[in-house]
């Protein structure tokens, strides 16, 4: 599938963005059933198959809303290429946040920044050094590993 995305959408080319898979380790009924009719071959157990070695890693800050152009300048410093802004609205209990010591901004931008492994951990350091739990833009940063990514070359 992502051979024919790089192709059709021409990815690799300058701004033109890029295409990755991240391993799927659970699914709701209705998503199982849908991929099962397909008859996909690509829907394994996963009791066959060895771990993979990835070369490449989802990063992802969430900060309070209008933080996200620091968190990208704080990734850049350390090997970041581009990323990603999605705007999202925190839900959740505001008393058990509360019982933390914690007060969360309702409104959140999420940055997602695909980066090789050998730049992942200065990256992700580098966020939370200047928008860490601790400034004002209260970031968490976490990171998923990809298992196939296309169009960073």
């Amino acid at each position: 599938i992502l051979k024919v995305f790089k192709k059709q959408l021409k990815l690799g080319a300058v701004d033109s963005g890029i295409a990755f898979t991240l391993p799927l380790t659970g699914a709701s009924a209705l998503l199982i059933h849908i991929m099962d009719k397909l008859q996909s071959p690509l829907i394994t157990d996963g009791k066959d198959e060895a771990p993979m070695a990835t070369t490449h890693s989802l990063i992802v800050a969430t900060v309070n809303h209008g933080f996200s152009q620091e968190v990208m300048d704080a990734a850049r410093t350390a090997g970041a290429g581009g990323g990603t802004v999605i705007h999202s609205h925190r839900v959740g209990d505001e008393q058990e946040a509360s019982r933390w010591g914690l007060s969360f901004q309702e409104e959140k931008d999420m940055v997602v920044i695909v980066a090789d492994n050998k730049s992942k951990l200065d990256i992700m350091n580098a966020i939370s050094e200047k928008c860490g739990m601790s400034s004002e833009a209260q970031g968490m940063v976490l990171s998923i590993p990809i298992d196939t990514v296309i169009g960073l070359d």
